[in-house]
């Protein structure tokens, strides 16, 4: 595709009762990971909150893998 930034919403990853904090933490954690694998692949990528708290949580998983 060539794309060189990926977007990746919150869309359904903290709802149904699933907590969050864990949500956001697994989703940050498992992209730093795999960044950190790849990291030539994207020059971007943005965890994409739908409100500031899911976005603070988001910083706060990022922060807490690096």
């Amino acid at each position: 595709m060539g794309a060189r930034s990926l977007a990746f919403p919150a869309i359904s990853a903290c709802i149904f009762g699933y907590p969050s904090d864990e949500a956001t933490r697994v989703i940050a954690a498992a992209i730093r990971t795999w960044a950190d694998a790849k990291p030539t692949v994207f020059d971007e990528i943005r965890l994409v909150g739908f409100d500031s708290a899911i976005t603070d949580l988001f910083q706060a998983g990022l922060d807490a893998t690096a």
